[in-house]
């Protein structure tokens, strides 16, 4: 089937007169169903500035909210110095935001994120950490107390403070928890100082 094209009245002043095809510099206001433009060339403009001026906060597509959901945690004062497995915060003030706690949310009693959605998640440490004496530091990131990724770092006394960055992708149940961890090698008491930062987003 031919292309048509539509028809319009022609008007004497306010009286419709003829009927005549839309010419290429006629349009359909948006407030009427059509685009308000001539020509699909000057709808993305039309359209960037609909959406730009649209607060789409609050929406959910495909089980993911937007904004997407992130959490992010930062120790204010030194932690607690210790040489066997603790979490990365304890015995340190936090500062912290959330996106959207429905999803996930810092704990600070326990010095973890705790995960109220399903999903997939990325968790970045950055920890910066003092010892008395030259010593390895194993680093890890966990869900639950399934350890998703580590690294031993070694510290020195001599040019501490160390910064190590730990990173790690995983799927999370709700009711899930994420915590980073520090454990010596048994020989020293490892601080983990202000500054070290947490943060998790949820990808999928």
């Amino acid at each position: 089937m031919a292309n048509k094209t539509p028809l319009k009245f022609d008007y004497d002043d306010t009286t419709p007169s003829a009927l005549a095809e839309f010419t290429s510099s006629d349009t359909v206001p948006i407030i009427n169903g059509g685009t308000g433009v001539s020509s699909l060339s000057n709808l993305g403009s039309i359209v960037a500035a609909s959406v730009s001026a649209t607060d789409l906060s609050g929406l959910t597509v495909n089980g993911m909210p937007y904004p997407p959901t992130f959490a992010y945690a930062q120790l204010t004062t030194n932690g607690t110095a210790e040489d066997s497995e603790q979490n990365i915060g304890v015995g340190a003030d936090i500062t912290s935001i959330e996106s959207n706690g429905k999803h996930i949310q810092w704990n600070d009693t326990d010095k973890q994120f705790d995960v109220s959605a399903a999903g997939t998640y990325e968790c970045v440490v950055r920890m910066v950490a003092t010892v008395n004496a030259t010593t390895d530091v194993t680093i890890k990131i966990k869900n639950n107390t399934d350890i998703k990724n580590s690294v031993v770092s070694r510290v020195h006394s001599s040019i501490d403070p160390t910064e190590t960055t730990l990173f790690a992708v995983f799927t999370a149940a709700s009711a899930d928890t994420i915590s980073a961890t520090t454990t010596d090698d048994g020989t020293q008491d490892v601080t983990v100082i202000s500054g070290t930062t947490l943060a998790v987003k949820r990808l999928l």
